[in-house]
Order: structure tokens, then C-alpha cells, then sequence
């Protein structure tokens, strides 16, 4: 590293970050107008040149300094050319070493540690004027590609002006990457926040690589501004194997051995339960193809001590072969039928063993039709009352092979009440989870059996996964008519691209798409609504009148759209969706011809292909939480619930489908909650009136989320906005929240959302 001879900037060290690297240089002279330029050879790279602008800092780096500055530069192979200039006149040369910068690094970090804190970093500092760019997130995709999630502040540009990206390896060669701008707002400035007059804009972008490239930097630009950032191998490397772990869930979990033996009952409690076990309990029978070995050991263990083999106590217990039971399985059984006395049928978490050591927790769903049309989503131990199981034996003997799967669909029949009890009480084989050959065709014939008796026109066929289902709903015939509703306001090139995929792709014709015009101001957005309305006929604009001038209540603007919609049925749609699937309508349609069905709701992708939507949950925070976001759309997911439809307390108000009976009876959406929370509050008074809210895997859209608000976290006037529907959503909903989300298993973390154990 060379200084100039004139000695006018000095190197108080240099030292290397996360795919950066850092130079913290100072003068004793006040010199504001530097500036600085970088190459690699022949190839300009980019660099940055931040003034040190705090006293104290200054001092940091050098007492005598009177002015002091941050240098930074992408981390690459060879070494960077930086020329530091006053105007034209160049003040300083300075290269930064690949292997040099590595010891340099080293070094400061030990002989002047307040040095390296402060380089470290620096580029990330909130300031006005200055845009600056971060890597945020990383996600495996398919095919050996990842996606990596960068965001970049830019101090100025007008929302027509187009962002873009560009990423370079370590040789500061162009790298060929897919980019999709996933986010583009205008926020306030995280400069100062409470300055109206400070805004900036804000750049989310999706950008697929090779997993094989790890270390690279990226360049982002924006009507004359730009900014980068750096990745290295370790960092990325981390990155990744971190998301791999947390999306891998409970099953994926290398820890699960020693979570569980937290988690089982000691021989204190098991002592205990033995001696409260009272002769007066329900008496427990046992039906399991061979009771012997482990199974037999594991009975004789049991500190419930009321139960016998056979088939005629008050609950009779069925199990799969090879399973084994925990020592309080039955007490545990029996405490839930104590509990809730109108519990008929129940189930448990289970995991595998392979007669060694345990793994593979399945942390199961609470009951719902969702799951079991798409596998046996109770698993390898059901529990069911005498009476039940005596009036399910009347519709004939079981499908041979398939007998636990038929029996359970019988039993959620006729029960009382299905009750999920969520401890891992059953250690059952390996195979099996999922029924193949002969086991799958009788599952089947069960599964059409049920549907058939439910009064549920329906076929059965393989699902998307081997050894599950999918069932295709016959329509009502004439097809129904279905009104769209899309709220908007300008943002012409959204609104084109949401109603023309609807136009163009759709299967279901009987449709009427129903545009809610909300105080646009561009005369393109006019444009359009003549434009759509004379390319089709089923195409209508209305137009919402606010309360004031400037006033926005997409709840009103909801209700309003409805109200001049004509379907039996209703889809609530966001205008920054696109139809992927063509049979998107049937597949929604078709979930609410199951009689206990209220709202339906869609998978829904980010533009670059990852999930965004497939069922939402509470935490106990009162946040909604969607469930496995940013998987592929192929991945499975924790109990494969990302891929197959299933049952939830919310889905997202970007895409619901609910029959126009049902929204008025229920007075519609809440016009209270002006921007957030009205879709949650809505599949909340849905779910008391007692139907069920569900997700239509199969129908897949994408949503441009945030395209037309902001995303509260980086809007400050917005998250008071957002705290204060919250409050009364969880005011209304009480007891809901109170008890939280049935939707989570209590044995996976609350506030995660991809099925994790909780620690």
C-alpha cells in the first residue's frame, strides 16, 4: 500500500469485513472535497469514500486527524487500485492486497481492536444523502441455484425511474443472474424518520446464482446513484447452511434426540400418574397386528394402568405394526378425555426409531378435512370411543391395509369431537408415513368411500407427492358466476398485468371481474379501465367515493366491490397478483364444496418463484406469520403442508374466495381496520361462525407484496398505524388469542414459521 509522497493522507489501517474491505485513512488537513476511484487492472470497480464525521471517532482513528474518512472496497482476488483526487488532482494511490489485507486485517483487529469495530460496518451507517446497499437474506432453490435477497436505500428518484443490479465475481467480471425487483417504495428516511420532508427509496431485489458462487459483489443503481456490497465464501456458506437448517423443521432437526429427552416423562411423573390412576377410569383396549417385543414391554410400562388387549373398552386404541408407545401414552390420552369429555377420537405426535435412537418428529396439524384428503394426517395411533367405533364398523368392514386411514376418516365423521394431543407419545417405522402399493389404492377406495358419504362429489387422484392424494370436486352445473373484486389505484402497469392474466389464462369462464376505483390521478389508469372494458365484456369499473378527500379504507374499498358484484361467489383480489395456474377459480371453487368450508385461500410465489403465501398463523405476539415463505414452490415443507391443501385460522386477503351469502351474513370486512389486519379479523369471525378457512394449494398466483403500500417495518407511520389495528383485532378476537393459534403445534416455535422445534 502507497501513500503519496506529499504525505497529505495518511493510513491509520485497513482490515477486511463480509465481503468487504475496509481502509481507515485521516489528515491534518480539512479536506472535503476528496474523492476516490477504483480498478482492477484495466476494470473499474466500485468504492466508497465516507467521511468520519463524529469527533470522537476521528479521535478513534487518529488524535491528530482533522479530517478522517472510510474506505471501502469489494473483497477480490487481486489487488484493488484506489486513487483518491481533490478535483482532478490526484492526492493519493493506494492498492488493497488480497493475502496483504488478510494479515493487515489480523493485525489491527488485535493491536487497535477500536479501529476494526469502527471500519467494520461503517458503509451501513444511516445518512441521507447517500444510498447504500446490504445483502439481507438467502434461500436454496432448485437445481443447485440459491436466491439472494439484497436491499439498496437510494436518497433520491421518482417512482417512474427503474432500479437495476448487477453482480460481479471476484475478478470483477459481469456474472450472468437472474433479477427480479421484488420490493419498490418510497419511505421515510432512516436518516431521520420523523423528518416528513426526508424520504428515500427503498429496493428489494431477488437475484438466482449457481450456489456455487459464493463470493461476488453486487452493484445496485438508481437514477445516477449507486451503491454495492460483498459476499465471501464463509459468510455465504453460513448463510445458507443456517436456512437450510431452519427450513428443514423438526424433522430436519440433528437435536431432536436430546429435545425429546427434555420432553418425555420422568420417572418421578411417571410414579405419579401411576398412583393417581383411579379404577373408576375409562377402561382402554388395545388392537395392534402383533403385541410383542418392544410393543409388549411398552404396554407392560404404561402408568396408566387401566387397559386391556382387545376391542370392547370405553376407547379402544389402534396402532400400526412396529410401533411403540411412550410409558404415558395412555395417560395421556386419558388426561385429554378428562379434559374435553366430548373427545370421541384422538391422535398424537409421533417420530421414527430405528430401535437405536429416535428422530424424525412428526409435530402433527390440528383436525381438520384439509390434511386428511390429502394423507393419513393422524398418523399411526388412533384412539376412539366405543360408541364411535361401533357406528363406524356399521358402514362395513375396513379397507384391508388401509384400515387406521378408513377408520380415522369414519371416526372424523362421527365424532364428537376430533382432539390433537401434542406430545410425542407413538415411535413408529420408518416406512409407512406414506401409503404405497396396494396400502395407497385402498387408502383410496377409503378416502372415495368417505367423500361419497359426506355427499361430497369428488374424485381422488395421486397428489404431487408419491403416496398422497388430491381431490378434484365436481362443480355445480351451470358453473356458478364468480365476481373478482380488485381494489385499485393508478399503478396501470400492476393492474394490466393482474386482469389481463385473468382474461387470458383462466379455464373457469362464468367469471366478472369487478375493478374498485379508488382517487387515481394518472390519466393511464383511465386509459386502462376503457381499454380492459372494451377487450372484455366481463370487465366493470366502479368507482368508491371516500368519506374525505385522500382518505384510504381498503376495507370499505372491499365492501364496496362487493356490493356491486353479482356472483354467488366472490374472489378478493390484490391488483399486484398474476394468475399462474389456469384452473386457479376450480381449485378455490372446489374447496368450498366441502360443506364446512367458509373462505379459501391461494398458494401465492414471490416474482422469483419462492412461496409468499400458503396459510397464516398468530403468534403469540398477535403478528401473522406465513407459514413456510421463501421455499420453492416444490418443497414439501415440515408434515409436507407447503405443497397439499390444509386447514388454518387465516389466509391472506391478496387472493380469498368466500360465497356472497357468507360475506354479507358476516357484514363483510370491518371497515375499522383501514389498511391492516381487516383480512385476519375476517377468517377470524369466519372460524367462530363455524366454518372452516382453507388453502387451495393447487391454485397459484403470484403476489407483488408491497408493491402498492409500504411495508410497515420501514415505515415508522406505519407501524403505529399497524400496532393500533392489531389492538383491536386481538381486542375483538379475545379468546382466539388467548389461547392461541390451533393452527401451531405447541411443540414447534411460536414465532417460526417453518414447523422448528421449540427449544
Amino acid at each position: 500500500m502507497r501513500k503519496a509522497a506529499s504525505g497529505r493522507i495518511r493510513i491509520a489501517g485497513r482490515c477486511r469485513g463480509e465481503g468487504l474491505g475496509y481502509v481507515a485513512l485521516w489528515s491534518k488537513e480539512r479536506m472535503r472535497e476528496l474523492d476516490a476511484c477504483a480498478r482492477v487492472g484495466d476494470v473499474p470497480v466500485p468504492c466508497a469514500l465516507l467521511p468520519v464525521e463524529a469527533p470522537w471517532e476521528m479521535a478513534t482513528i487518529d488524535a491528530r486527524a482533522h479530517a478522517a474518512w472510510v474506505l471501502v472496497v469489494p473483497l477480490l482476488e487481486r489487488s484493488c487500485v484506489i486513487t483518491l483526487r481533490v478535483g482532478t488532482v490526484t492526492v493519493c494511490e493506494l492498492t488493497f492486497p488480497p493475502l496483504g489485507s488478510k494479515v493487515s486485517s489480523r493485525l489491527l483487529s488485535v493491536a487497535r481492536p477500536e479501529v476494526a469495530t469502527l471500519l467494520r460496518g461503517f458503509e451501513q451507517r444511516p445518512n441521507a444523502g447517500r444510498a447504500k446497499a446490504c445483502v439481507r437474506d438467502v434461500w436454496p432453490s432448485d437445481e443447485g441455484m440459491v436466491v439472494w435477497r439484497i436491499v439498496a436505500e437510494f436518497p433520491v428518484g421518482s417512482p417512474g425511474t427503474t432500479p437495476g443490479l448487477a453482480v460481479f465475481d471476484q475478478l470483477a467480471q459481469r456474472v450472468p443472474a437472474e433479477v427480479v425487483v421484488m420490493e419498490d417504495q418510497v419511505v421515510p428516511s432512516a436518516h431521520n424518520p420523523h423528518d416528513p420532508s426526508l424520504t428515500m427509496r427503498l429496493v428489494t431485489f431477488s437475484c438466482m446464482l449457481p450456489e456455487g458462487v459464493r463470493s461476488f459483489y453486487v452493484e445496485a443503481s438508481l437514477a445516477g446513484h449507486r451503491c454495492f456490497t460483498g459476499m465471501n465464501a464463509p459468510r455465504a456458506i453460513g448463510m445458507l447452511e443456517g436456512r437450510r437448517r431452519l427450513i428443514a423443521g423438526a424433522e430436519g432437526d440433528a437435536g431432536y434426540a436430546a429435545w425429546f429427552a427434555r420432553q418425555r416423562a420422568t420417572d418421578v411423573e411417571l410414579a405419579r400418574q401411576q398412583a393417581a390412576s383411579r379404577e373408576d377410569g375409562p377402561l382402554v383396549s388395545i388392537v395392534a397386528p402383533d403385541v410383542a417385543g418392544t410393543l409388549a414391554s411398552s404396554l407392560e410400562a404404561q402408568s396408566y394402568t387401566r387397559w386391556e388387549l382387545g376391542d370392547h373398552g370405553d376407547y379402544v386404541a389402534f396402532l400400526r405394526a412396529g410401533c411403540v408407545l411412550e410409558p404415558d401414552a395412555l395417560w395421556q390420552f386419558v388426561s385429554a378425555m378428562r379434559a374435553q369429555p366430548e373427545a370421541d377420537v384422538l391422535y398424537c405426535d409421533e417420530d421414527v426409531w430405528d430401535g437405536a435412537v429416535v428422530r424424525e418428529p412428526w409435530l402433527k396439524s390440528f383436525p381438520n378435512y384439509g390434511s386428511m384428503y390429502a394423507r393419513n394426517a393422524v398418523g399411526n395411533l388412533l384412539v376412539v370411543s366405543a360408541q364411535v367405533l361401533a357406528d363406524a364398523r356399521r358402514y362395513g368392514a375396513l379397507e384391508e391395509g388401509a384400515e387406521l386411514y378408513d377408520l380415522a376418516l369414519r371416526a372424523f365423521e362421527l365424532a364428537r369431537k376430533v382432539v390433537h394431543v401434542p406430545r410425542v407419545l407413538c415411535h413408529a417405522p420408518a416406512e409407512g408415513r406414506l401409503m404405497q402399493g396396494e396400502t395407497y389404492e385402498a387408502g383410496r377406495r377409503a378416502l372415495e368411500a368417505h367423500l361419497a358419504r359426506r355427499g361430497i362429489a369428488a374424485t381422488v387422484g395421486e397428489g404431487v407427492l408419491a403416496g398422497t392424494y388430491r381431490v378434484r370436486y365436481e362443480l355445480p352445473d351451470p358453473r356458478p358466476l364468480v365476481s373478482i373484486v380488485v381494489p385499485t389505484r393508478d399503478q396501470a402497469g400492476l393492474l394490466d398485468a393482474c386482469v389481463s392474466s385473468i382474461l387470458e389464462r383462466s379455464t373457469y369462464e362464468n367469471f366478472e371481474v369487478v375493478l374498485v376505483e379508488n382517487n387515481s390521478v394518472d390519466d393511464r389508469t383511465f386509459a386502462l379501465y376503457d381499454e380492459l372494458r372494451a377487450r372484455d365484456e366481463r370487465v366493470k369499473v366502479v368507482v368508491w367515493e371516500p368519506p374525505e378527500p385522500g382518505v384510504f379504507n381498503y376495507s370499505a374499498l372491499v365492501n364496496c366491490g362487493v356490493r356491486h358484484s353479482a356472483g354467488t361467489y366472490v374472489v378478493l383480489l390484490n391488483n399486484d397478483t398474476e394468475v399462474i395456474e389456469p384452473t386457479w377459480l376450480e381449485e378455490m371453487l372446489g374447496c368450498l364444496m366441502r360443506p364446512e368450508v367458509g373462505i379459501v385461500g391461494a398458494k401465492l410465489l414471490f416474482r422469483d418463484g419462492l412461496i409468499q403465501h400458503v396459510g397464516m398463523v398468530a403468534n403469540p405476539n398477535g403478528d401473522n406469520c406465513h407459514v413456510f415463505q421463501n421455499l420453492t414452490r416444490t418443497a414439501p415443507g415440515s408434515c409436507l403442508a407447503a405443497v397439499m391443501p390444509g386447514d388454518y385460522s387465516m389466509v391472506t386477503g391478496a387472493c380469498q374466495m368466500v360465497s356472497h351469502a357468507l360475506f354479507d351474513e358476516l357484514g363483510g370486512y370491518d371497515e375499522a381496520l383501514a389498511v391492516g389486519f381487516n383480512d385476519t379479523d375476517f377468517c377470524l369471525r369466519v372460524g367462530e361462525a363455524g366454518y372452516a378457512v382453507t388453502v387451495a394449494a393447487y391454485a397459484l398466483l403470484y403476489h407483488r407484496e408491497f408493491s402498492t403500500r409500504g411495508r410497515e417495518s420501514t415505515d415508522a407511520r406505519q407501524r403505529a398505524r399497524l400496532l393500533r389495528e392489531r389492538a383491536y383485532v386481538m381486542a375483538r378476537h379475545a379468546e382466539f388469542y388467548a389461547h392461541g393459534d390451533p393452527a401451531l403445534n405447541p411443540n414447534t416455535n411460536p414465532f417460526g414459521a417453518y414447523g422448528e422445534l421449540a427449544w
